[in-house]
């Protein structure tokens, strides 16, 4: 078994439906990671909790009305365990080689996508449903633009900044906690 802390940041009004059913699957090809419940865990940072906290606050944004959905967050706190089999680690060399085979192996279907510039989570979409490679989490490396001002200069970046997991397995968490709420 692999285990690791994983950092949940979120609307503070979704913590009793979390700590009581579980958390939401997040579902769709743009997403960094493919569909899942996603984390920030120890890897491209050493504070994953301080990375959710900053990720809760920014999302409360909303940039049609120009004003926050919520006034308070929380960073929740989860053990995540999988079995070394079950997991894709695209921060390791052995983990980025299954993703090239998906690659390799998508490359007609990707042709005929039209204007794809982001292809990741879909490569790992297609990998769990269309070819039955069992991912129950999957980890990796990537730039989220966690601050204000990255986000208003809509800046990009090819060097990660975070290191994050999306499970898409809920059977793989356990221990939730609610390990701090703060005012936006």
């Amino acid at each position: 078994m692999i285990n690791f802390d994983g950092y949940h940041g979120t609307d503070n009004a979704h913590v009793r439906s979390i700590l009581t059913t579980g958390f939401n699957l997040s579902v769709g090809d743009s997403h960094w990671l493919g569909d899942g419940i996603y984390f920030f865990v120890k890897g491209k940072s050493n504070h994953p909790e301080t990375q959710a906290e900053q990720w809760a606050i920014l999302q409360a944004w909303d940039k049609v009305s120009q004003s926050n959905k919520y006034d308070h967050f929380s960073v929740l706190k989860t053990e995540i365990s999988v079995e070394e089999s079950n997991f894709l680690d695209l921060t390791e060399p052995e983990g980025l080689e299954i993703f090239e085979y998906i690659k390799r192996k998508s490359a007609e279907k990707i042709r005929r996508m039209r204007r794809v510039t982001i292809i990741d989570g879909y490569l790992i979409n297609l990998g769990r449903n269309e070819m039955g490679l069992q991912f129950d989490v999957v980890k990796g490396d990537v730039f989220i633009k966690l601050t204000k001002e990255e986000r208003r200069l809509q800046f990009q970046s090819r060097f990660s900044n975070s290191t994050i997991c999306a499970v898409y397995n809920p059977d793989c968490i356990s221990n939730i906690s609610n390990i701090k709420t703060g005012r936006i």
